[in-house]
């Protein structure tokens, strides 16, 4: 006896991946049921990088030298999972981080700029890659308000 059946995915989704069975029943000529399960078989789902995203602690707009230091953090999807390097400028030949984060620790105007994540993965010997850039600004202290600070203002009343 010869039994064919097919499992066709039209669109395969990453919540696919799992094992598969074959489950078939079966009357003999006899009359009798019986059920023949095939082996299991693991349908693997990879996906390419994708959604890259850039998360910046402390979350602000403007920085200045009292931040202590400045962490960027690199997120995205992919089955395998992605790997992350991180550029300064549009120098993407010298890569400053291999991490999915990067700190700024020194928070200097000099170290203001354009920071792009470069997440990617490989499937099949092919290799995907996705990107996503922040700008930092590292801005002077203000000094004019840090001596506002230190003014103590006297009011006196006379009767």
């Amino acid at each position: 006896m010869s039994i064919n059946a097919t499992l066709t995915f039209h669109e395969l989704k990453y919540m696919d991946e799992k094992d598969y069975m074959c489950k078939c029943n079966v009357l003999d000529t006899d009359g009798a049921h019986s059920v023949v399960m095939s082996e299991p078989t693991r349908i693997l789902v990879e996906i390419p990088v994708r959604d890259v995203r850039i998360n910046n602690q402390p979350n602000q707009t403007k920085y200045d030298r009292k931040t202590h230091n400045i962490t960027l953090t690199c997120t995205a999807i992919g089955d395998p999972e992605p790997k992350y390097t991180w550029f300064k400028g549009n120098n993407n030949n010298t890569i400053i981080s291999w991490k999915n984060h990067y700190v700024i620790e020194d928070v200097i105007r000099n170290n203001s700029g354009v920071y792009t994540c470069k997440a990617y993965n490989k499937i099949h010997n092919v290799y995907y890659t996705h990107s996503n850039t922040v700008e930092i600004d590292i801005g002077k202290l203000n000094i004019a308000l840090l001596f506002l600070k230190a003014i103590d203002v006297a009011c006196h009343t006379t009767s």
